[in-house]
């Protein structure tokens, strides 16, 4: 793989770390967190009948959960490129 993309991939799998750490990115994160915990606590306890409203909680579980899920994959591809680098070396 080309150095300057494994460069860039390393840099911004950094700048999710540190996002993730900073107040901010925990801050989001507790958001996201607590948004799809309520989702999941409100679509136990709904009437099968509702569809729409499970539709709107399922989207809300997933937008959340992809949001971790999104940060998690930049800082894992970043954390890769960088052994794929130290590697070439």
């Amino acid at each position: 793989m080309e150095d300057q993309l494994l460069k860039a991939r390393i840099e911004l799998g950094e700048d999710a770390e540190k996002f993730v750490r900073s107040k901010l990115g925990e801050a989001v994160l507790a958001i996201a967190e607590g948004q799809a915990n309520a989702a999941y606590n409100e679509l136990s306890r709904i009437s099968p009948w509702r569809k729409r409203r499970i539709s709107q909680l399922q989207s809300q579980i997933w937008r959340a959960e992809s949001f971790q899920q999104w940060l998690a994959e930049i800082i894992t591809e970043g954390r890769h490129s960088l052994e794929l680098l130290e590697g070439e070396d």
